[in-house]
Protein backbone atom coordinates (compact mmCIF):
# COMPACT_ATOMS: atom_id res chain seq x y z
CA UNK A 1 0.00 0.00 0.00
CA UNK A 2 2.72 2.01 0.92
CA UNK A 3 4.20 1.81 -2.59
CA UNK A 4 0.99 2.84 -4.17
CA UNK A 5 1.15 5.45 -2.13
CA UNK A 6 4.54 6.78 -2.98
CA UNK A 7 3.75 6.15 -6.59
CA UNK A 8 0.65 8.35 -6.36
CA UNK A 9 3.10 11.39 -4.62
CA UNK A 10 5.66 11.31 -7.23
CA UNK A 11 3.02 11.79 -9.45
CA UNK A 12 1.39 14.48 -7.68
CA UNK A 13 4.80 16.19 -7.66
CA UNK A 14 5.35 15.91 -11.69
CA UNK A 15 2.14 17.72 -12.27
CA UNK A 16 2.49 20.18 -10.22
CA UNK A 17 6.00 20.70 -11.55
CA UNK A 18 4.23 21.13 -14.68
CA UNK A 19 1.35 23.59 -13.38
CA UNK A 20 4.52 25.44 -12.02
CA UNK A 21 6.74 25.36 -15.25
CA UNK A 22 3.50 26.77 -17.31
CA UNK A 23 2.95 29.42 -14.29
CA UNK A 24 6.18 30.62 -15.20
CA UNK A 25 5.18 31.08 -18.63
CA UNK A 26 1.35 32.86 -17.78
CA UNK A 27 2.95 35.05 -15.16
CA UNK A 28 5.89 36.40 -17.79
CA UNK A 29 3.60 35.88 -21.00
CA UNK A 30 3.64 39.79 -21.58
CA UNK A 31 7.09 39.53 -21.91
CA UNK A 32 7.86 36.91 -24.02
CA UNK A 33 5.36 38.05 -26.63
CA UNK A 34 6.03 41.77 -26.73
CA UNK A 35 9.79 40.42 -26.91
CA UNK A 36 8.96 38.11 -29.62
CA UNK A 37 6.91 40.76 -31.46
CA UNK A 38 9.26 43.00 -31.07
CA UNK A 39 11.84 40.65 -32.73
CA UNK A 40 9.82 40.02 -35.88
CA UNK A 41 9.33 43.64 -36.46
CA UNK A 42 12.63 44.38 -36.62
CA UNK A 43 13.08 41.30 -38.90
CA UNK A 44 11.15 42.72 -40.98
CA UNK A 45 11.92 45.82 -41.23
CA UNK A 46 15.56 44.85 -41.60
CA UNK A 47 14.99 41.53 -44.69
CA UNK A 48 11.79 43.67 -46.22
CA UNK A 49 12.05 47.56 -46.29
CA UNK A 50 15.46 48.29 -45.92
CA UNK A 51 16.60 46.97 -49.07
CA UNK A 52 13.97 48.96 -50.55
CA UNK A 53 15.02 51.96 -48.88
CA UNK A 54 19.19 51.33 -48.91
CA UNK A 55 19.52 48.72 -51.83
CA UNK A 56 23.45 49.62 -51.81
CA UNK A 57 23.83 48.61 -48.05
CA UNK A 58 22.06 45.05 -48.80
CA UNK A 59 24.12 43.43 -50.94
CA UNK A 60 22.23 40.56 -53.08
CA UNK A 61 24.26 37.71 -54.71
CA UNK A 62 23.98 35.91 -58.31
CA UNK A 63 25.11 33.42 -59.79
CA UNK A 64 26.99 34.57 -63.17
CA UNK A 65 27.69 30.99 -65.10
CA UNK A 66 29.76 32.18 -68.73
CA UNK A 67 30.25 29.39 -71.22
CA UNK A 68 33.67 29.12 -73.14
CA UNK A 69 33.60 27.95 -76.38
CA UNK A 70 36.41 25.56 -77.38
CA UNK A 71 37.96 24.52 -80.89
CA UNK A 72 36.49 21.65 -81.97
CA UNK A 73 39.22 19.15 -83.18
CA UNK A 74 38.46 16.00 -84.67
CA UNK A 75 38.98 13.10 -82.86
CA UNK A 76 42.16 11.65 -85.51
CA UNK A 77 43.65 14.83 -84.35
CA UNK A 78 43.22 14.60 -81.11
CA UNK A 79 44.03 11.31 -79.68
CA UNK A 80 47.69 11.56 -81.85
CA UNK A 81 48.45 14.69 -80.08
CA UNK A 82 50.71 14.81 -76.76
CA UNK A 83 48.32 14.27 -73.68
CA UNK A 84 48.46 17.58 -72.30
CA UNK A 85 46.69 19.03 -75.44
CA UNK A 86 44.69 16.31 -76.83
CA UNK A 87 41.43 17.38 -74.99
CA UNK A 88 41.29 21.30 -75.07
CA UNK A 89 37.98 21.20 -73.15
CA UNK A 90 39.69 19.14 -70.59
CA UNK A 91 42.93 21.29 -70.77
CA UNK A 92 41.18 24.47 -70.24
CA UNK A 93 38.68 23.06 -67.12
CA UNK A 94 42.36 22.16 -65.68
CA UNK A 95 43.89 25.47 -66.28
CA UNK A 96 40.69 27.54 -65.13
CA UNK A 97 40.40 25.48 -62.18
CA UNK A 98 44.37 25.76 -60.78
CA UNK A 99 44.21 28.07 -58.20
CA UNK A 100 47.50 30.12 -58.70
CA UNK A 101 46.37 30.54 -62.55
CA UNK A 102 43.34 31.87 -60.58
CA UNK A 103 44.88 34.47 -57.98
CA UNK A 104 47.15 35.89 -60.60
CA UNK A 105 43.87 36.43 -62.48
CA UNK A 106 41.94 37.83 -59.52
CA UNK A 107 44.94 40.30 -58.79
CA UNK A 108 43.37 42.12 -62.35
CA UNK A 109 39.82 41.52 -61.52
CA UNK A 110 37.98 40.53 -58.39
CA UNK A 111 34.57 40.55 -58.50
CA UNK A 112 34.26 38.74 -55.23
CA UNK A 113 34.87 41.73 -53.30
CA UNK A 114 32.49 45.34 -52.90
CA UNK A 115 33.69 48.36 -53.75
CA UNK A 116 34.71 49.61 -50.14
CA UNK A 117 36.61 46.13 -49.15
CA UNK A 118 40.07 46.79 -48.20
CA UNK A 119 42.90 45.33 -50.81
CA UNK A 120 43.95 42.15 -50.23
CA UNK A 121 47.64 41.07 -49.65
CA UNK A 122 49.18 38.28 -51.27
CA UNK A 123 48.96 35.97 -48.43
CA UNK A 124 45.06 37.11 -47.98
CA UNK A 125 44.33 36.41 -51.84
CA UNK A 126 45.76 33.17 -51.63
CA UNK A 127 43.67 32.14 -48.83
CA UNK A 128 40.37 33.88 -50.34
CA UNK A 129 40.92 31.69 -53.48
CA UNK A 130 41.19 28.62 -51.67
CA UNK A 131 37.71 29.79 -49.72
CA UNK A 132 36.27 30.31 -53.26
CA UNK A 133 36.61 26.53 -54.81
CA UNK A 134 35.57 24.71 -50.95
CA UNK A 135 32.48 27.23 -50.95
CA UNK A 136 32.05 26.41 -54.35
CA UNK A 137 31.85 30.42 -55.00
CA UNK A 138 33.93 29.12 -58.42
CA UNK A 139 33.19 26.27 -59.90
CA UNK A 140 34.45 25.26 -63.51
CA UNK A 141 33.18 21.98 -65.88
CA UNK A 142 33.46 20.69 -69.33
CA UNK A 143 29.80 20.61 -71.22
CA UNK A 144 29.18 17.52 -70.89
CA UNK A 145 28.27 17.16 -75.17
CA UNK A 146 29.08 20.42 -76.48
CA UNK A 147 32.59 21.77 -77.12
CA UNK A 148 32.55 24.39 -73.81
CA UNK A 149 33.57 24.94 -70.55
CA UNK A 150 31.32 26.15 -67.91
CA UNK A 151 32.59 29.28 -65.42
CA UNK A 152 29.95 30.22 -63.10
CA UNK A 153 30.71 32.80 -59.91
CA UNK A 154 28.69 33.27 -56.69
CA UNK A 155 29.46 37.38 -56.84
CA UNK A 156 27.85 40.63 -55.63
CA UNK A 157 24.77 42.07 -57.64
CA UNK A 158 26.61 45.00 -58.57
CA UNK A 159 29.78 43.05 -59.84
CA UNK A 160 28.84 41.21 -63.38
CA UNK A 161 30.75 43.90 -65.40
CA UNK A 162 33.67 43.07 -63.29
CA UNK A 163 33.38 39.14 -63.53
CA UNK A 164 33.19 39.62 -67.19
CA UNK A 165 36.66 41.40 -67.30
CA UNK A 166 38.11 38.16 -65.31
CA UNK A 167 36.52 35.66 -67.80
CA UNK A 168 37.46 37.60 -70.86
CA UNK A 169 41.22 37.38 -68.90
CA UNK A 170 41.26 34.21 -68.33
CA UNK A 171 40.63 33.50 -71.48
CA UNK A 172 43.34 35.00 -73.09
CA UNK A 173 45.54 34.01 -71.33
CA UNK A 174 44.69 30.62 -71.81
CA UNK A 175 44.66 31.29 -75.49
CA UNK A 176 47.97 32.65 -75.09
CA UNK A 177 49.36 30.02 -73.13
CA UNK A 178 48.03 27.07 -75.43
CA UNK A 179 47.26 28.13 -79.12
CA UNK A 180 50.95 28.13 -79.46
CA UNK A 181 51.73 24.93 -77.96
CA UNK A 182 48.89 22.96 -79.69
CA UNK A 183 49.27 24.82 -83.30
CA UNK A 184 53.06 23.88 -82.82
CA UNK A 185 51.92 20.26 -81.85
CA UNK A 186 49.26 19.87 -85.05
CA UNK A 187 51.66 21.14 -87.84
CA UNK A 188 54.29 18.52 -86.70
CA UNK A 189 51.94 15.91 -86.83
CA UNK A 190 50.69 16.76 -90.12
CA UNK A 191 54.35 17.10 -91.10
CA UNK A 192 55.65 13.68 -89.74
CA UNK A 193 52.39 12.02 -91.22
CA UNK A 194 53.43 13.44 -94.58
CA UNK A 195 57.03 12.30 -94.48
CA UNK A 196 55.98 9.06 -93.61
CA UNK A 197 53.00 8.96 -96.67
CA UNK A 198 55.70 9.46 -98.63
CA UNK A 199 58.26 7.18 -97.55
CA UNK A 200 55.53 4.40 -98.44
CA UNK A 201 54.75 5.83 -101.90
CA UNK A 202 58.57 5.30 -102.59
CA UNK A 203 58.60 1.65 -101.99
CA UNK A 204 54.86 1.02 -103.59
CA UNK A 205 54.28 -2.06 -105.35
CA UNK A 206 50.68 -3.84 -105.97
CA UNK A 207 51.53 -6.44 -103.33
CA UNK A 208 51.74 -3.39 -100.85
CA UNK A 209 49.17 -2.91 -98.06
CA UNK A 210 47.89 0.66 -98.60
CA UNK A 211 45.63 0.99 -95.95
CA UNK A 212 47.94 2.99 -93.64
CA UNK A 213 49.06 5.12 -96.20
CA UNK A 214 45.35 5.73 -96.46
CA UNK A 215 44.96 6.25 -92.66
CA UNK A 216 48.45 8.42 -92.79
CA UNK A 217 46.90 10.71 -95.87
CA UNK A 218 43.59 10.70 -93.96
CA UNK A 219 44.93 12.55 -90.96
CA UNK A 220 47.14 14.87 -93.28
CA UNK A 221 43.92 15.77 -94.88
CA UNK A 222 41.82 16.39 -91.72
CA UNK A 223 44.45 18.68 -90.42
CA UNK A 224 44.27 20.77 -93.55
CA UNK A 225 40.18 21.02 -92.98
CA UNK A 226 41.02 21.97 -89.29
CA UNK A 227 42.96 24.60 -90.05
CA UNK A 228 41.35 26.04 -92.64
CA UNK A 229 38.22 26.77 -90.04
CA UNK A 230 40.55 27.22 -86.53
CA UNK A 231 40.22 30.28 -85.56
CA UNK A 232 40.98 30.28 -81.71
CA UNK A 233 41.34 27.91 -78.97
CA UNK A 234 38.70 29.36 -76.92
CA UNK A 235 35.92 32.21 -77.28
CA UNK A 236 33.55 33.38 -74.91
CA UNK A 237 29.84 33.43 -75.59
CA UNK A 238 28.55 37.03 -75.39
CA UNK A 239 26.07 37.41 -72.92
CA UNK A 240 26.37 35.78 -69.47
CA UNK A 241 23.56 33.65 -67.79
CA UNK A 242 22.57 35.34 -64.42
CA UNK A 243 20.79 33.69 -61.77
CA UNK A 244 19.45 35.45 -59.17
CA UNK A 245 20.38 34.18 -55.78
CA UNK A 246 16.71 33.59 -53.82
CA UNK A 247 17.18 35.73 -50.24
CA UNK A 248 15.47 33.32 -48.24
CA UNK A 249 13.91 36.34 -46.05
CA UNK A 250 10.35 34.50 -44.84
CA UNK A 251 12.69 32.17 -44.18
CA UNK A 252 14.50 34.20 -42.63
CA UNK A 253 12.18 35.50 -40.30
CA UNK A 254 10.93 32.42 -39.35
CA UNK A 255 14.00 31.77 -37.70
CA UNK A 256 14.47 34.99 -36.15
CA UNK A 257 10.64 34.91 -34.25
CA UNK A 258 11.05 31.44 -32.99
CA UNK A 259 14.95 31.90 -32.16
CA UNK A 260 13.65 35.80 -30.37
CA UNK A 261 10.24 32.58 -28.65
CA UNK A 262 13.12 30.18 -26.92
CA UNK A 263 15.30 32.90 -25.43
CA UNK A 264 12.31 35.14 -24.19
CA UNK A 265 11.45 31.96 -22.50
CA UNK A 266 14.56 31.06 -21.16
CA UNK A 267 14.88 34.86 -19.85
CA UNK A 268 11.42 33.75 -18.12
CA UNK A 269 12.69 31.22 -16.36
CA UNK A 270 15.87 32.33 -15.39
CA UNK A 271 13.87 35.33 -13.74
CA UNK A 272 11.94 33.21 -11.97
CA UNK A 273 14.98 31.15 -10.53
CA UNK A 274 16.23 34.20 -9.14
CA UNK A 275 13.48 35.32 -8.08
CA UNK A 276 13.11 32.37 -6.20
CA UNK A 277 16.99 31.97 -4.81
CA UNK A 278 16.63 35.64 -3.55
CA UNK A 279 13.55 34.57 -1.59
CA UNK A 280 15.35 31.57 0.09
CA UNK A 281 17.98 32.65 2.15
CA UNK A 282 19.62 28.99 2.19
CA UNK A 283 19.71 29.21 -1.83
CA UNK A 284 20.99 32.36 -1.64
CA UNK A 285 24.36 31.49 0.60
CA UNK A 286 25.08 28.28 -1.80
CA UNK A 287 25.11 30.77 -4.74
CA UNK A 288 27.08 33.11 -3.13
CA UNK A 289 29.72 30.10 -1.80
CA UNK A 290 29.58 28.57 -5.13
CA UNK A 291 30.77 32.22 -6.53
CA UNK A 292 33.41 32.94 -4.25
CA UNK A 293 34.88 29.41 -4.48
CA UNK A 294 35.26 29.64 -8.43
CA UNK A 295 36.86 33.21 -8.49
CA UNK A 296 40.53 33.12 -10.50
CA UNK A 297 43.05 32.35 -8.05
CA UNK A 298 40.86 31.05 -5.27
CA UNK A 299 42.93 28.78 -3.10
Amino acid sequence: MSEIENTNANTADDEISLIDLFSVLIRHRMMIIIGTAVVFVLAAVYLFVCPLIFPKAMTREVTVQYNVTVASVPGVIGGQLPGRISNLKSAISGEFSDPVFLVKELKKNNPFVTENSKPLTDVELNRATQLLFKEKKIQVYGAPIRDEVVVTFKIPEDNIEKATKLVDSMVVTVNNTIEGVFLTEVAKLKKTRQETYDEILKTYSENSNISDAQSLMLTVRQIDEFLQSYKIIAEREVEPFVILEPLGRVKKIIIATFAAFFIFVFLAFLNNAIYNIKKDPEASGKIKSAWDNGKLGKK
